[in-house]
């Protein structure tokens, strides 16, 4: 109702709180019907994965840093992406993080509990040496989470979107590939982004050349309604990043962000 109120930047806490905020290559956000909202990063410093959260009230927790997988002390990695599912007006809900190996792509993920305690990271199922890039999550009520990622040769170049379902008990299903339209490009540059609802998920992906895509799915909870050709909408060129989130209610429309480069 009206029109957008924006508040005015600030620099976010950095890590243990720091004011000076932290340097960031990779960023990622998701919001809890309580109000607030938690963010993982990529420290442009040392290549390690930080998680930070925004209270209801807008008091910040600091970015932390998160431990690895196998009792590593931090968790360097390509990419890193955030949904949270469970979140009531009262809870922050369940946080599920899932990010990638920088060395190996490898792709591992954890879940944060309404009381601030963390399950370890633990690499997902599927063919041994998957070659993530780019990643993208997302939950909905009902508790299934989805999980794409641009996988790609070992050089960085043929690529193509892989997804894989996570189910309310923590089970995962197999990886299927997602076919995007004739003569679409994936390369380690691109990128990819996914909201999802109970009935319906919506997509966007970046391809090598860096002309920006949203592609809506049905029944993503199936994995036979992600092997389907689909057509998808060109949203714009020069893209860099995609971004994407659901409105808050049936009513709101979804929001896609992209940023561009533009010639000097």
């Amino acid at each position: 109702g009206g029109a957008p109120v924006w508040s005015p930047y600030y620099v976010v806490p950095g890590v243990s709180g720091d004011s000076a905020g932290v340097r960031a290559k990779k960023i990622a956000i998701a919001a809890a019907k309580d109000g607030s909202f938690q963010a993982v990063i990529i420290n442009t410093a040392n290549d390690s994965v930080y998680h930070a959260m925004q209270y209801p009230n807008g008091s910040w927790s600091g970015f932390n840093l998160l431990d690895g997988a196998g009792g590593w002390a931090n968790f360097a990695a390509r990419d890193v992406a955030i949904a949270i599912n469970g979140s009531s007006p009262t809870s922050a809900g369940n946080a599920q993080v899932i990010a990638n190996g920088l060395a190996d792509g490898s792709l591992y993920h954890r879940v944060r509990w309404p009381a601030g305690n963390w399950t370890s990271f633990a690499q997902v199922p599927g063919p041994q040496g998957m070659n993530t890039q780019a990643l993208a999550i997302a939950s909905s009520d009902d508790l299934n989470t989805n999980v794409l990622a641009i996988t790609t040769a070992a050089d960085g170049s043929q690529g193509q979107i892989q997804q894989v379902l996570r189910d309310p008990s923590g089970n995962w299903a197999g990886w299927v590939t997602m076919p995007t339209p004739a003569g679409t490009v994936l390369s380690k540059a691109s990128d990819v982004a996914l909201v999802r609802t109970n009935a319906q998920a919506s997509v966007m992906f970046l391809d090598a050349t860096g002309k920006a895509y949203l592609q809506e799915r049905n029944n993503p909870s199936l994995a036979s309604s992600w092997q389907t050709q689909l057509p998808a909408n060109q949203i714009t060129d020069q893209g860099r990043t995609v971004s994407i989130s659901q409105g808050a209610s049936l009513n709101l429309p979804t929001q896609v962000l992209v940023t561009r480069v533009y010639p000097q």
